[in-house]
Parts: structure tokens; sequence; C-alpha cells
């Protein structure tokens, strides 16, 4: 009876984290990542790693459009880490539309570390848009992104207009030799 005494007075000094068994449970943990004090954040780190894929790609996905900007980009970057396909869209989408500049910018670099090399296509087709504030936004990922193979979409899509004669781009190295007479 003392060791059963005993072990339950260590187990009640050190709590066992749980995995999260639930999405909301593992939202609930995702915003204290964002938004909690220092202990709580590394617990719910903690937790979170343990946490089965699935449902920590569903949980990141739900808070991707939360009202709060951390909680957000904390959402893209378990999305980003992940690497799961099902998860570039809305990467994408939160890269070109959110209303902050860090879940933006953090929406981009996750879309960008899954390795395509199509990523810059979506933001330079938005460069087009009538939407002015997605159009400075697509331009601003662009930037980052350095992708040189997008200016030629761009030129082209702006120049052509879908209805006038083409536009090509091509970028050329020119060496050239002079010889003394």
């Amino acid at each position: 009876a003392a060791a059963d005494a005993a072990a339950a007075s260590a187990g009640a000094a050190a709590p066992e984290l749980k995995v999260p068994g639930d999405v909301e449970r593992a939202k609930k943990l995702i915003h204290t990542v964002a938004t909690g004090e220092a202990p709580l954040m590394r617990a719910a780190r903690l937790a979170l790693a343990r946490a089965d894929e699935k449902l920590l790609l569903e949980a990141a996905l739900a808070v991707l459009f939360d009202g709060d900007a951390k909680v957000r980009i904390a959402a893209v970057r378990i999305l980003g880490s992940l690497g799961d396909e099902s998860a570039l869209r809305p990467l994408i989408f939160s890269g070109a539309r959110d209303k902050d500049a860090g879940v933006r910018r953090e929406a981009l670099l996750a879309a960008a570390s899954f390795g395509h090399d199509d990523t810059a296509v979506p933001y330079s087709k938005a460069v087009g848009s009538k939407n002015l504030r997605l159009a400075a936004n697509a331009a601003e990922a662009l930037a980052l992104l350095g992708d040189e193979r997008s200016a030629g979409y761009i030129v082209k899509r702006l120049r052509s207009h879908g209805s006038s004669t083409r536009n090509v781009v091509s970028f050329l190295n020119q060496v050239s030799y002079v010889r003394d007479y």
C-alpha cells in the first residue's frame, strides 16, 4: 500500500502528457502552442509531436482560417512540416489571400518546402487579378520565391490579355568573341 501511495504521489508530481485523440483537442493544443505561456506551449508541442499525422493535418487545416494570426502561423508551420499534398492548395490560398503578411510569408515558405517546381504558377496567375490586394500579395510572393521562370509567365500574361498576339520571353546567355586584326 505504501508503494502504491508513493507511485501515486510521483504520478501526481509529473502528469503524463496525453496524445490528442480528437480534432477539437488538437485544435486547442495548436491554439496553446501559438498563444500560451512558455511551459504550456512546451507541453502542447510535446503532445502534438506524438499526435497522429491525419489528426494533426485535420486540426491544422481547421485552424488555418482562425481569427488570430499567431494561430494561423502555427497551423501553417505544422502543415509545412507534415508535407501532406492535401495541404498544398490551402497553403497556396493562404499565401495569396491572408490579411496578415506574416501568415502569407509562412504559408508561401511552407508551400515551397513541398519541392514542386510549379509553386509559382498560381501566384503568377494571381498577379493578373482585378483584385488589387490579391495582385499585390501575389507579386510579393513571387519576389519571395525568387523563381525567375515566373517573370516570363507574368510578362506573357500581362501583355497578351488572352486575345492579342502571343508574346515570347526567353532568357539567353550570349557569348561573343572579338578578334584582333
